[in-house]
This record gives structure tokens, sequence and C-alpha cells, in this order.
């Protein structure tokens, strides 16, 4: 008996492409030949599905991550984790609010605090961001700083 032909739409994806992973990272892709998703249930989809992949992405290394933007750093979440699972666009300040919603993972804050740390100290000289800051000042403002008044 002849099979019946399966649409491609039917078939759920059994790889993620790198352009996907940069999406699901960061909602938008550096050089997409078009949106790498069809539909926004497409990528919730897809979040489900590698959701684990993608979070290991976090402070990966060069030669670790699929594509150079693949990747986010401790204190941040992926925009598909803020969109699906807290409903929310990404906040400006990110790593507070996980400490607060207890979603850091073990060590993840102190790693978060060192690297705001060093790009606060990494401001130009003069800055008032060069002046003493406690760690949750810089927890609660990882990872982008407010703009300084000129």
């Amino acid at each position: 008996m002849p099979r019946k032909p399966v649409s491609v739409r039917d078939r759920r994806a059994t790889t993620i492409t790198p352009n996907q992973v940069e999406f699901l990272i960061r909602g938008w892709t550096y050089f997409p030949p078009r949106e790498p998703f069809e539909d926004d249930a497409e990528t919730q989809a897809a979040w489900e599905q590698y959701k684990d992949e993608v979070m290991s992405l976090r402070d990966a290394d060069h030669e670790s991550r699929p594509s150079p933007g693949a990747y986010f750093k401790s204190g941040t979440r992926p925009w598909a984790f803020w969109r699906f699972e807290q409903g929310q666009d990404p906040p400006f300040s990110q790593a507070g609010l996980l400490d607060d919603l207890d979603q850091l993972e073990p060590g993840e804050r102190e790693t978060a605090i060192e690297l705001a740390r060093v790009q606060w100290l990494g401001s130009p000289p003069g800055s008032s961001r060069r002046d003493p800051v406690s760690d949750e000042a810089l927890l609660a403002a990882w990872p982008r700083f407010p703009e300084e008044d000129e």
C-alpha cells in the first residue's frame, strides 16, 4: 500500500540550526535569510524541545558555540525564556529579577557580579562608574547599566 505523503509542516524538527539557536537566545538573528521559524507557535515548540541545549550555552566559549552569537552571559536568560516562560520581553536588567525569582543557578550570582564589576571598572577614566559599588547594586543593574548623565 502506498504511503501517504507527509507535509514538511507536519514533521517535527529533529535538529535545530545555529540561526534558530541565535533567534531563541536574542529574539533576532544577525543575518537571517528569512525568519528562522514560521510563527510564534513553532518558535515556542522549538524552545520547549531545545531549551536544555540552548540553556547550556550560558557563558559558552567560542569552540562550543554553534555560531559566534549563540551564547548568553551569567545573570541573563535567552529571549525565549522571558517570552515563553515569564510572559514578558526581557527586562533591561535581568540578574536582580532572576535572583528575586530564584532562577539563578548555583555560582551564577557570583559570576554575574564579577562580570558586572569588570564592566563597571572598565568604564572610561573620570567616569562616576569607577566609584566603589556594592555587589547588590551591580547584580541589580546587570547586564546593562543606565547611561550616565553627561
